[in-house]
């Protein structure tokens, strides 16, 4: 557990006030029965919601900023439908609460799932690993997802610009030579979400920067491995797609 003063710390511009404060205030008053539990707030590597636990088997978890508001709408629907088809725990929904007490947006209350964020140093057979990850992305593959709103990823054409400037910032925090020549043989996604995430939190979230940087660790010793270098001649990313 951590500090209040801690887990306030923004990463976002434009993100809401959230507090231990204003938790107890709006579990008080939407929810009387769970009025008497401790509210303690939790660190974590999410960017999208604050989580704060209440008590031992519960935790509220509070949009940061309004173009996420919904998406906890969206997992009350759609999680109880996906969950016996999957291998993996998920999280399960008890309460939705409403705007109110100084906060402008929907919230939820989960009941709380006992576990560690991924560690290499946490994990004894990485292989294992692998095969418990793609026995859950195939039972999220099998599943009938008519009617699912759409992912929203963009091309990566128009993904280009701000990667590149992301490797810029990311400054010695990575080999930006070998990753720009990544980028170019087309490591799309994995490069572009783990190098904008690298300067984005490398202060208010380092758990989340050292998700980046690994990623780029990972792309970068597939592309030696496949024979790839720091540079080498072919089209630009811009060009391919």
């Amino acid at each position: 557990m951590i500090s209040d003063a801690s887990a306030a710390m923004k990463m976002h511009d434009d993100e809401a006030d959230i507090d231990t404060e204003l938790v107890g205030r709006l579990v008080a008053a939407q929810f009387p029965r769970l009025a008497g539990l401790p509210v303690t707030p939790f660190r974590s590597t999410g960017t999208v919601n604050a989580i704060y636990r209440l008590g031992d088997h519960l935790y509220a978890r509070l949009p940061r900023v309004s173009r996420w508001a919904r998406d906890l709408e969206t997992e009350s629907h759609w999680l109880p439908r996906l969950a016996p088809g999957l291998s993996l725990q998920v999280p399960e929904a008890v309460d939705m609460g409403r705007p109110g007490g100084g906060y402008p947006w929907s919230w939820a209350i989960y009941r709380w799932i006992d576990g560690q964020p991924y560690a290499d140093e946490l994990i004894a057979d990485e292989r294992q690993a692998a095969r418990d990850l793609a026995g859950f992305v195939t039972g999220l593959r099998r599943a009938d997802t008519a009617g699912a709103p759409r992912a929203g990823r963009r091309p990566l054409r128009e993904l280009d610009a701000p990667t590149r400037a992301a490797i810029e910032s990311a400054g010695d925090d990575i080999d930006r030579d070998a990753v720009t020549s990544a980028w170019d043989r087309a490591r799309g996604v994995a490069l572009h979400q783990a190098v904008m995430l690298i300067p984005y939190y490398r202060e208010t979230n380092p758990g989340m920067a050292a998700l980046g940087r690994r990623t780029v660790g990972q792309v970068l010793a597939d592309l030696r491995a496949r024979g790839g270098g720091a540079a080498g001649p072919g089209p630009s990313a811009r060009s391919r797609w």
